[in-house]
């Protein structure tokens, strides 16, 4: 498929900066609730910690039930129309919360809102990779997912401020302008145009083969990054860590303070030092997340582990972006970000039996191993068939 466009070569163009800032937003608001709904289903809705992993859980599985369709959907009607009418969608169910008051309208209301979030980040990342130069990919992606990192620093520290100083009414209301100020944003990009196409939606137009390897890589990746996300507030409360908003600014803190580096390092050498580096030292903060004991080990912990995994992410969608051409680029992410879903949906309920059983401790413990499994394929299988597969930028 060609698709016309007249973006400049250099990275911070006016669409991609409005764009990044628009998907900041966005994310800060995700981050307002991610670790303020465990408080509000425990202590307003009166239920069980192991139903938490329930709130975060049917959110991500039903972003995957949508993302195979928003692949098809932004590849053959354009960027523009799928995001924005999702986008405003999301919006929209973003004002209900302040109606949630029994844990199965919120339950409703997290599947609703995780299938428009489900088109939005599959669209802002394939948006992403639109507007950025070719051979600047790696660089251009890495700093886009830093707008995903800075949200994971300020949206926790606001959500939580705002409920400590008012109540979880002024939180949801917060919610919903911030990701109108993200859909306003949106409204000023100039996207790509695609010439029209009569592609049917089937099995070739909803998942990406060349894509298949570092999905799976992804699906556990992602698994143990589900338990990270919805008990790591619940267990700085069992080692009573005072300052939770430290722990999302310190975590953030070690996402972002390598991925320029990395997006560089990927456009010039490749992926293979980078993903090696990432695993190891995800592992580690796992690990050392499992035996801490003191709020300094615990902070420390997290710094690490959000290294690792501030390298593996934008990593694996600059891979998938270098293995497909721009007309099939939509999918291929929705192929990505289903195996995320998936594994983030099930990590987050699976291991929340698992946390329940045998503590949030060893739970990372458990967590922190199992990553050997993707990093053992990873270079057994799909390093190996990136680099026989990969688009050369030339040709693009």
């Amino acid at each position: 498929m060609t698709i016309t466009t007249t973006k400049k070569a250099k990275l911070w163009n006016r669409d991609f900066a409005i764009h990044t800032l628009s998907y900041l937003l966005i994310f800060s608001g995700f981050y307002f609730l991610l670790p303020t709904l465990p408080f509000f289903v425990v202590n307003d809705l009166g239920q069980d910690e192991s139903r938490v992993g329930y709130i975060i859980g049917v959110y991500a599985l039903s972003a995957l039930m949508i993302r195979p369709i928003a692949g098809y959907a932004l590849d053959t009607y354009g960027r523009k129309q799928v995001y924005l009418w999702s986008l405003s969608i999301y919006v929209l169910i973003s004002g209900l919360y302040i109606l949630a008051d029994t844990y199965f309208s919120l339950l409703v209301l997290r599947i609703l809102h995780g299938l428009s979030w489900g088109v939005i980040t599959n669209g802002g990342i394939t948006i992403a990779s639109d507007l950025v130069p070719v051979k600047r990919r790696g660089e251009g992606i890495s700093y886009f997912s830093l707008s995903i990192t800075l949200s994971m620093a300020i949206g926790p520290l606001v959500g939580l401020s705002i409920l400590e100083k008012s109540n979880f009414q002024m939180l949801f209301i917060s919610t919903f302008f911030v990701a109108m100020l993200a859909l306003l944003l949106a409204l000023m990009v100039s996207y790509i145009k695609f010439p029209k196409t009569t592609k049917k939606l089937g099995w070739n137009n909803v998942f990406e083969k060349k894509v298949l390897h570092i999905t799976l890589v992804m699906l556990v990746t992602a698994v143990t990054y589900g338990g990270l996300m919805s008990f790591i507030i619940l267990y700085a409360k069992e080692l009573t860590i005072s300052n939770i908003p430290l722990v999302f600014l310190v975590y953030a803190a070690g996402v972002a303070c390598l991925r320029p580096f990395s997006g560089q390092y990927m456009d010039k050498r490749g992926p293979g030092l980078i993903i090696l580096i990432s695993f190891l030292i995800t592992i580690f903060g796992y690990v050392l997340l499992s035996q801490t004991k003191t709020e300094s080990l615990f902070l420390l912990a997290c710094f690490i582990t959000g290294v690792g995994n501030g390298l593996i992410m934008p990593t694996i969608l600059t891979m998938t972006a270098n293995l497909v051409d721009t007309g099939r680029r939509g999918v291929a992410n929705s192929t990505i970000y289903s195996a995320t879903d998936m594994g983030i949906g099930l990590g987050s309920i699976i291991l929340g039996y698992v946390a329940k059983i045998i503590g949030i401790g060893n739970m990372f413990l458990m967590a922190g191993l199992l990553l050997i499994l993707p990093l053992i394929y990873f270079f057994s299988v799909a390093f190996k068939h990136y680099n026989l597969n990969r688009i050369n930028p030339s040709s693009e």
